[in-house]
């Protein structure tokens, strides 16, 4: 894309407000050349807390009222949902309105969506990878996409003037922006973020139906056992949209990882002690290799929003230093404009990012704990 690009949009309107879409909201109103940002959403409740909260510029009682005269709007609500909210918005857009979406499913959707004849070319598919463990408008952060991958998957026919304006704007939010085709996304996302979550949400419930039968059990469940299944407090009428929508690569990548369970549940049974060993190795090689060191736990990240200037970077390691949190790998993820990044600090169990993070927060750094 070129560098002089400009994305154009002076009012944004974004159609759902949680997590997502408030930090959205906030973020938006930051960026050179946006004067006005509307929200609404569906909720009534969720609107009136974000008027509250004062997200966005305007909170407004329709989705008629929010997306007319909008240069942006932004479907911000679950996947399942998404279709017809899109259908409602065209209705509504002017005839130069770009329309993206937040959904972590892309397939489909890009491809109905596309063909609704009121917005032809002029959408492009969207997924911030960015977010927090608590939900909801309450936890909506103007700095939750500093230094974050923000994936676009523009459909066949998305004029290439509107993709180029989409992520011009998306990196002035501090993002970094990744574009692949819509299947690809959902291929790749299958098994970094949907597998995760089935795996912790069967394993939890596993869990709890042994605690039936032992009573001590979750007693004895250490920090690895709360790291695994964190996700597993996700919202399931949520995830069943995100599994439905992408249960093609949810099954393939389902039967593979129960291929691997299989053959290593014969290993066991047959005694080769080697082949379970392997099995641990190939896993610890491969999750060694993402921070590039070694590590004993299991890692949590800290997302540290920074200002480019001297000594940044030194204040935070140091402050942690005193806290006695040690930090097992460090990267820096430069926003592409407006001087500043963010800073991913791995440290080893939730006791520590906890403590790294209530040091931080002591020394005004906006800090939070990112799912990996």
């Amino acid at each position: 894309m070129s560098d002089v690009v400009v994305h154009g949009f002076e009012t944004v309107a974004i159609l759902g407000t949680g997590l997502i879409g408030g930090s959205l909201a906030i973020s938006a109103g930051r960026v050179e050349g946006v004067r006005r940002v509307r929200v609404w959403d569906r909720d009534p409740a969720v609107l009136a807390r974000a008027r509250v909260l004062g997200v966005g510029h305007e909170a407004c009682a329709s989705l008629e009222e929010a997306v007319a005269g909008a240069d942006l709007v932004v479907l911000a609500s679950p996947v399942d949902s998404l279709l017809d909210l899109a259908g409602n918005a065209a209705n509504c857009m002017s005839t130069t309105a770009v329309l993206t979406d937040v959904g972590s499913v892309k397939g489909r959707i890009v491809t109905r969506i596309a063909r609704i004849e009121e917005i032809a070319g002029r959408f492009v598919g969207g997924h911030p990878m960015a977010g927090k463990e608590r939900g909801g408008i309450d936890a909506a952060d103007g700095l939750l996409f500093q230094g974050a991958t923000w994936v676009l998957t523009p459909a066949e026919d998305t004029l290439p003037e509107v993709a180029d304006r989409l992520e011009a704007f998306v990196r002035a939010l501090g993002a970094w922006v990744v574009r692949i085709a819509p299947d690809v996304h959902d291929e790749v996302v299958a098994t970094v973020s949907h597998l995760p979550q089935v795996l912790a949400s069967l394993l939890m419930g596993h869990a709890a139906e042994e605690a039936r039968v032992h009573d001590g059990l979750f007693a004895v469940a250490a920090g690895g056992f709360r790291d695994v299944t964190r996700v597993a407090a996700s919202d399931p009428d949520l995830w069943v949209g995100i599994v439905r929508e992408n249960r093609a690569a949810i099954r393939a990548t389902l039967t593979g990882y129960a291929g691997r369970l299989g053959a290593l549940a014969a290993a066991i049974e047959h005694e080769d002690w080697d082949e379970v060993r392997e099995a641990f190795a190939r896993g610890r090689a491969a999750r060694v290799g993402l921070p590039d060191k070694p590590v004993e736990g299991a890692l949590v990240d800290l997302v540290v929003p920074l200002d480019d200037r001297p000594g940044a970077l030194a204040e935070v390691t140091q402050a942690l230093g005193a806290a006695d949190v040690n930090i097992e790998d460090l990267s820096l993820r430069h926003a592409s404009e407006g001087g500043r990044g963010a800073l991913i600090i791995a440290v080893a169990g939730r006791p520590a990012a906890e403590r790294a993070q209530s040091t931080l927060a002591a020394r005004g750094y906006h800090v939070h704990i990112q799912p990996r």
